[in-house]
């Protein structure tokens, strides 16, 4: 399986409704990252970067 590498952007930790808004009107898709021991990492990533990755 090939692997691919997904840049994302860590974000500040309480976003309101609106500045999400906003992040998605310029292109940017707003997510939270989860991994064992780590605590939650706010974060955005690119729409273009992720479409290719959803429609395959």
């Amino acid at each position: 399986m090939e692997k691919k590498v997904l840049e994302a952007t860590e974000r500040k930790t309480g976003d309101t409704k609106s500045s999400k808004k906003v992040l998605r009107k310029n292109g940017r898709i707003p997510g939270v990252f989860y991994a064992r021991n780590i605590k939650p990492v706010a974060i955005d990533v690119a729409e273009n970067a992720i479409k290719p990755l959803v429609f395959t």
